[in-house]
């Protein structure tokens, strides 16, 4: 796994376009990005208004949703993507890993049916990002 020490790595390694207010940061373990923050797209998977985007507080159980956080496209080395497995406990999710295969854009989503009442607010981050070296 590649190590980041600070900030200024993440653009030398890859190009990250994320959702508004998203931002990524290394994780504690200086060993991914982890996304967090900001409001991801919430795509409405089923009923008869599937395909439109709801708002995070709109989530109702027994809909399924893709949630989108950006897109990646690593510049030199392949990028796994991660899904926090906290979001195990606040519904269905899969799949819970994908490949970003290096200079092929690749985006940042989940499917995701959540239980009744979930609060999205309480995640403290999404995915993590790893680079293998």
């Amino acid at each position: 796994l590649v190590k980041l020490v600070n900030d200024s790595q993440i653009n030398r390694y890859l190009r990250l376009e994320l959702a508004p207010e998203m931002e990524a940061v290394i994780a504690p373990s200086r060993r991914a990005l982890q996304l967090q923050g900001g409001e991801p797209f919430y795509i409405k998977q089923t009923g008869e208004d599937a395909g439109t985007e709801v708002a995070g507080d709109e989530l109702k159980g027994k809909s399924r949703y893709l949630v989108e956080l950006g897109q990646i496209t690593p510049y030199k080395y392949q990028g796994i993507i991660h899904i926090n497995p906290d979001l195990n406990k606040l519904g269905v999710v899969g799949p819970v890993m994908a490949i970003a295969e290096p200079g092929e854009p690749t985006v940042i989503s989940y499917t995701f049916q959540p239980f009744k009442n979930c609060d999205l607010t309480k995640l403290d981050w999404h995915v993590r990002i790893y680079l293998l070296d």
